[in-house]
């Protein structure tokens, strides 16, 4: 009846009953399907993907993309390679162990651009293992571009190092969140090595709400 019900008291008020219910509704905007080109050169690419797709998916569009041309795709312990003349991939880096948490690297002998299609990813359905002082290999699937210390804030270590396929950057203070180096940027659609300095393994999301 016009009053503002407190829940703490519910006591305290009188009203009329009705025989109307309360109506609520949720709406709910499902996402849509997203794409992602790649430039692939001839040689290595470091890659990683911010669209939700299988090695089924990668596979099939490279062989189409890639016709008659031998390919290979690496993650950081597995492979599976194109034969064209079989027409078939072989290898032991499958579905199973694909991860979209880490980087791959193509190898082609030729160049070309490649579309792949699939839902937005999603960082924290993603976490990056970093093993304690080793290498590891990891995917940046944001469709933004980030500088490494807004990437690795409150993460990093001093001595951390961060390499794209060309370039490279070293955290000189951690607790400062201070780097160097040339790479000042990571980019959509490229991949990444972690080199970790800290004795103890670590669980890395990048985050989503710089800007």
């Amino acid at each position: 009846d016009g009053v503002n019900y407190n829940p703490d008291t519910p006591s305290s008020y009188s009203g009329t009953i009705m025989n109307v219910k309360n109506q609520i509704m949720l709406g709910i905007e499902p996402e849509e399907n997203a794409e992602q080109t790649i430039e692939l050169n001839a040689g290595s690419n470091w890659v990683s993907f911010n669209v939700d797709i299988t090695l089924d998916d990668l596979k099939t569009v490279l062989a189409e993309s890639f016709a008659g041309t031998t390919l290979t795709i690496k993650s950081q312990d597995k492979n599976v390679r194109y034969l064209p003349s079989l027409q078939q991939w072989t290898g032991n880096l499958t579905d199973a162990v694909f991860d979209l948490a880490s980087m791959f690297i193509i190898v082609t002998d030729d160049s070309t651009e490649i579309t792949l299609e699939g839902m937005p990813v999603h960082p924290e359905d993603h976490p990056v293992s970093i093993i304690a002082n080793g290498i590891t290999y990891f995917a940046y699937p944001l469709t933004t571009e980030m500088t490494p210390s807004n990437a690795f804030a409150g993460f990093a270590v001093t001595g951390d190092v961060v390499k794209s396929q060309t370039q490279n950057a070293r955290c000189i203070n951690g607790n400062a969140n201070l780097w160097s180096g040339k790479l000042t940027t990571l980019e959509p659609g490229k991949g990444y090595k972690y080199i970790s300095n800290s004795s103890n393994d670590r669980t890395l999301v990048l985050p989503t709400n710089i800007k």
